[in-house]
């Protein structure tokens, strides 16, 4: 068996519903070569996996899920009968492993996943709990790793081991763990040691209590101010190597102990991290974190991702201090951010989100903000006036305008639209209002 097929039963499929694992067919493709003169290829498959699911012992199963309309094949493997959904939010999706009773052996090598049409794609998917039987959580890793899943234990796992075989499950690379004061009890059931994990995350724990000696950590995410402490302190003293941290939103941008980490980082120290991943300035604090970087320094602060929150008419402080994105950044409110931001050459994701009207008051001086771009994907939304910041050099894959609905908006030959001429893109997009067009110059042609 090549591929299995399962079709959502629900109607409404951002709805934790069930599978129904009887109506499954065959791989289209694979089953025409097969049954080339069937009817109805769904009856003649289910018979032929009926009769034969005991048989096909060595193969591997696939699956494909359509409840998100679009879903790759994965491999399947041997043994794992059911992930689910459960309590899906329009932020975040959770999976939990569950065995299946009803159908017996029949179904007792098919995974099952019904995913969420509002899943969060910035987020991985999760799940919280692994089978108790070793050999069963072993293989359904192995599925979490392909798939990318970041495992958040919430209870302690009563593990049945096998006789002779007492040591932890190894955690394969490609699945992301998150650690927390609660869930640490849970850190017996695995060897952490001479692995290499993709994502780390860590929220109010020490992981210098962590076992993790030779231990190769791509990305150790430090969720709040206690673990960012926690790490700090034991920085000189780890047994593990740490590739690039990120610093969440939950930390204080202005503590001492956050300026000192990115000025260790950017000083190239052995025991320290070699690059920033992503550093999340939310809740106004865009401004004051420059402002505090006075007392290091560096003058240019390098990070992979910047996400920034900052709302009013703030210009912002004098400050030669200037933050240097390479690869994604999200703007949302005061634009004027961009004033203290160097864009990479090798960005690939530019947002500018919520750009109000406001920002363009005669009252507010605003300078130019010229951005170079390569190979990137531009999206502008709210007010179509932001283009003026958008000056020239600018070659993009990809450029989105949306404009609010109901409003008219109207672009100055001599202003924007001088600067549209002297960019490059291969793909534009500019989606009109309803009632009205969403854009025209001043003399209506």
């Amino acid at each position: 068996m090549c591929s299995v097929y399962f079709r959502c039963d629900a109607r409404d499929n951002c709805a934790p519903s069930p599978v129904s694992l009887l109506r499954f067919v065959y791989d289209e493709t694979e089953a025409r070569k097969r049954y080339p003169n069937a009817e109805d290829i769904a009856e003649e498959v289910a018979g032929f996996i009926a009769d034969h699911v005991t048989v096909d012992t060595e193969r591997k199963l696939f699956f494909v899920s359509f409840a998100s309309a679009v879903s790759s094949v994965q491999a399947v493997p041997k043994g794992i009968a059911e992930v689910s959904v459960v309590g899906p939010e329009e932020s975040n999706i959770d999976y939990l492993y569950k065995k299946e009773k009803e159908h017996g052996s029949i179904f007792g090598r098919f995974l099952v996943v019904e995913e969420c049409k509002r899943e969060d794609k910035k987020k991985p998917p999760r799940i919280k709990n692994i089978p108790a039987k070793r050999k069963e959580a072993a293989l359904l890793l192995s599925f979490l790793a392909a798939k990318g899943f970041q495992l958040e234990l919430k209870a302690p796992l009563s593990m049945y081991w096998e006789e002779g075989n007492n040591l932890g499950l190894k955690l394969p690379y490609g699945v992301s763990l998150f650690v927390s004061e609660e869930s640490s009890c849970c850190l017996k059931t695995f060897d952490l040691t001479e692995t290499r994990i993709k994502k780390l995350a860590v929220s109010s724990f020490d992981i210098a209590k962590m076992k993790l000696k030779n231990t190769h950590i791509e990305e150790l995410f430090l969720v709040d101010e206690a673990a960012m402490e926690f790490f700090y302190d034991s920085i000189e003293n780890t047994e593990f190597y740490v590739e690039k941290i990120s610093l969440g939103n939950k930390l204080n941008p202005k503590s001492e102990k956050f300026l000192k980490l990115i000025e260790r980082v950017h000083g190239g120290e052995t025991t320290t991290p070699r690059k920033i991943k992503a550093l999340f300035l939310n809740k106004n604090s865009f401004f004051g974190f420059l402002e505090e970087t006075k007392r290091i320094p560096q003058r240019k602060i390098h990070v992979e991702e910047l996400a920034v929150t900052q709302t009013g008419k703030d210009i912002g402080p004098e400050t030669e201090t200037r933050i240097v994105v390479s690869k994604k950044i999200g703007i949302r409110g005061n634009p004027r951010v961009l004033l203290f931001i160097e864009l990479g050459p090798e960005l690939s994701h530019f947002n500018i989100d919520e750009v109000q009207r406001r920002c363009l008051s005669p009252e507010i001086p605003i300078s130019r903000i010229n951005i170079q771009l390569t190979e990137s994907k531009i999206i502008v939304r709210e007010n179509l006036y932001v283009l003026q910041f958008l000056k020239k050099n600018i070659t993009a894959t990809e450029v989105g305008f949306f404009a609010n609905i109901g409003k008219k908006v109207h672009f100055c030959r001599c202003r924007c639209t001088r600067s549209l001429c002297r960019c490059a893109w291969r793909k534009l997009h500019i989606r009109p209002e309803r009632r009205s067009p969403a854009v025209s110059d001043r003399t209506g042609k």
